[in-house]
């Protein structure tokens, strides 16, 4: 006997084989307001990454909830100060306020000397995405979290030789709408982009599609076969969740 619950047993439906279903029975459907197998990948590539699930990016704050929240490892490993260049988006700073020729340390107290035009919780936001390995920023329509994300967007792309040399920035948002809305800002100081998926109402995007992408490189020559659209090649991929 269950003491807990309630329980539901599951029972897959091979397509194959004879059904198993009794029609003397009543049966409740239950399903999914999510399609499955757009998330089949995604399960799977959880199950394949190891046994161990310490091995998991993340850990122990997805998986064991500890709120203590480290830097990003590449701040935390390399044996070198964690130096990074703001002037991207605090203009004139780098040179102010610098800990070295290389940037500003930013794990330190730099921040609170920086000159800027931000509200206090739009530069907050800025602050715990870059010093923490995961950053959550919320807030009601109109508040800046898309102004935000831009600007921590050219953050990091402004060191992204420090963060990650050679590998792209993946952006992946909710809707088509808001990923466009986003891509539009970033395509304005960043051409490396390549958007995902279809249903791309934006012109102004239209040239960072896969396709677009894919027929410029065949028109300079290149084969179906020899074209690539790989990491060294762009440093931002877009997709729509």
């Amino acid at each position: 006997e269950h003491h807990f619950g309630p329980f539901i047993d599951i029972e897959e439906v091979v397509a194959d084989a004879e059904p198993r279903f009794d029609p003397a029975r009543t049966y409740t459907m239950v399903e999914s307001t999510a399609y499955f197998e757009a998330y089949r990948p995604v399960l799977e590539a959880l199950q394949s990454i190891s046994a161990d699930p310490t091995a998991m990016p993340f850990v122990a704050n997805l998986l064991y909830t500890s709120t203590d929240v480290p830097p990003p490892a590449y701040l935390r490993f390399g044996g070198r100060a964690p130096l990074m260049h703001l002037d991207a988006v605090f203009p004139g700073n780098d040179a102010v306020h610098t800990a070295g020729p290389n940037g500003v340390d930013v794990l330190a107290e730099p921040w609170s000397k920086l000159v800027h035009t931000l509200d206090r919780s739009q530069f907050a936001a800025i602050q715990l995405a870059m010093r923490h390995s995961i950053a959550l920023i919320q807030g009601p329509p109109g508040c800046g979290k898309t102004y935000v994300g831009v600007a921590i967007s050219k953050l990091l792309l402004a060191n992204q030789e420090i963060i990650a040399p050679g590998r792209p920035i993946l952006f992946v948002c909710y809707t088509n709408h808001e990923l466009d809305q986003l891509l539009e800002h970033v395509s304005g100081f960043e051409e490396g982009i390549v958007r995902i998926g279809g249903r791309c109402k934006s012109e102004a995007l239209e040239r960072f599609s896969r396709r677009s992408w894919r027929n410029r490189e065949m028109g300079a020559g290149k084969t179906k076969a020899s074209s690539r659209l790989g990491f060294e090649t762009f440093r931002v991929f877009a997709a729509q969740k």
